[in-house]
């Protein structure tokens, strides 16, 4: 049976046992009757053999003769090394660091996930947070999104990206974190009905927080690197947490996810009863409250008089929030691992491969995570909650990439990924592009009037901040000028 042998992962020196066995070796190896390449006889090396010095995987038969010989000749397979393929494929390739780097680092990333979890989940205060978001502030939320989104069009016509004066990065900076801390309001406001908001805010305010830490305690070190750092002690926090939730669950009964978990407290964490669809599900005593009490503590059920006993399973069928707070430190381990893989892509050394094996391990994981909800009977929303946020890591990743390049690299960067994207799947544009036009045309639209405002400011001069038009030229190279001159920026000086 064939067996496999693990070398070294680096090559050690020789002694002069070794060096002579050597020399034995290729004796033998023109002896044809120790040679393993005549079925026949015998190998000197025995059942094993290890190359020194090699990471691979050496297959071997019971007669020693290698089974990946062939590699070694032109043309031959190269071997697969198992140990390093797997390694690889579920855990990052971490950049080696000093211990109190780990450290300190590990201390830095470790503070947002204890916030989250504190105030979010069901191991902390994450029920009265809940209550508290969707009972005073959640009727907030569309006049807060509609003042948010009033303000960005408005910045973006006049063209706030193009303020290099003083006072212009200054009121821009302003507007910015305007628009940051609003932002962060509208998810939290939203809590009662999309409770994946806050997870979701947890994911693209870790990497700001890993920046800002990296401007304070390490300002000389260039961002690109200082994020390569953060592999392993991103790995290792989402590790600590993903134990610290497994262990809480099983502690105690009422930690344990169960349909009397899923209904306990519905209604405070902001679950709105879905009496209009069930009339009979009502209190007689108060129309807006549901017939029905769970006792934790008790693990039971009360019923009022006349109370269906389908009606657990039925009115707060279409909420997520008890799921989100049990299930809130998991999310949060998935998020780290999730940031922890993509910082090592940002090596110089990182391959095209370690990309391919993440992307194919996160899906398998939020298949896992989606199978194991509905199998527990919560199915309604998990779809829109795990596309929020795959979508929010992404977004959260984006800040990495934003912070570690600058504009030419980031072109640079993307002019060679779209080219490699084009001959990989280039003959599938046509699919693309018909996809993007169903799913984004009411964005498209926007975009195009929103352009459309902005060269009319641009080309009135109502603003003297606007961009500069760029100076139309004729066959000749000769400037065209219209009506209106050509406009300076008269805010960049």
């Amino acid at each position: 049976m064939p067996k496999l042998g693990f070398s070294g992962v680096r090559t050690r020196q020789r002694s002069s046992t070794e060096l002579a066995n050597g020399e034995a070796a290729k004796a033998n190896d023109n002896n044809p009757l120790l040679s393993s390449d005549n079925s026949g006889g015998m190998s000197s090396s025995g059942e094993n053999s290890e190359l020194i010095g090699s990471s691979y995987v050496t297959m071997t038969n019971g007669k020693g003769t290698d089974k990946n010989a062939s590699s070694s000749k032109p043309g031959g397979k190269k071997p697969v090394d198992v140990r390093n393929a797997l390694v690889r494929f579920f855990f990052p390739s971490t950049e080696r660091i000093k211990c109190t780097t780990f450290i300190s680092l590990t201390l830095m990333t470790a503070i947002p996930p204890l916030i989250y979890i504190f105030f979010f989940t069901k191991m902390g205060y994450g029920a009265r947070s809940f209550y508290y978001l969707s009972e005073k502030y959640q009727q907030y939320a569309s006049s807060l999104l509609g003042g948010l989104g009033g303000l960005f069009c408005l910045l973006y016509i006049f063209d706030f990206t193009e303020w290099k004066s003083k006072l212009g990065k200054v009121l821009k900076d302003v507007f910015i974190v305007v628009l940051v801390s609003g932002v962060c309001l509208w998810f939290l406001f939203q809590t009662g009905y999309r409770p994946y908001g806050p997870i979701c805010l947890f994911l693209l305010m870790t990497p700001m927080w890993l920046v800002a830490m990296k401007i304070i305690f390490y300002p000389h070190k260039p961002t690109k690197i200082f994020v390569s750092w953060l592999g392993g002690p991103l790995f290792f926090v989402s590790t600590i947490v993903l134990g610290l939730w497994i262990a809480w669950s099983f502690a105690a009964d009422e930690n344990e996810w169960s349909e009397i978990t899923e209904w306990h407290g519905a209604e405070e964490v902001g679950c709105v009863p879905d009496l209009e669809t069930y009339p009979e599900c009502a209190s007689r005593r108060n129309e807006e409250r549901i017939c029905f009490e769970v006792s934790l503590d008790e693990n039971k059920v009360y019923y009022e008089n006349n109370c269906p006993e389908y009606c657990p399973d039925y009115v707060f069928s279409t909420c997520l929030n008890t799921f989100i707070l049990w299930s809130g430190p998991l999310l949060v381990s998935l998020g780290l691992f999730f940031l922890s893989f993509f910082s090592t892509f940002l090596r110089d050394d990182s391959v095209e491969e370690d990309v391919s094996n993440f992307g194919k391990l996160w899906l398998v994981l939020l298949f896992a995570m989606w199978v194991i909800a509905s199998m527990s009977g919560v199915s309604a929303g998990l779809s829109a909650a795990m596309i929020a946020f795959t979508l929010a890591a992404f977004m959260a990743s984006a800040v990495f990439l934003a912070c570690s390049y600058s504009k030419t690299e980031i072109k640079s960067q993307r002019s060679e990924y779209m080219q490699r994207f084009e001959q990989k799947y280039g003959a599938h544009f046509n699919v693309l592009k018909g996809l993007f036009v169903i799913t984004c045309l009411p964005i498209v639209v926007m975009y195009i009037f929103l352009s459309f405002l902005n060269q009319c400011v641009r080309r009135c001069g109502v603003f003297p901040c606007s961009s500069k038009i760029t100076p139309e030229t004729d066959d000749s190279g000769k400037k065209i000028e219209n009506f209106l001159g050509n406009r300076e920026n008269c805010c960049t000086y």
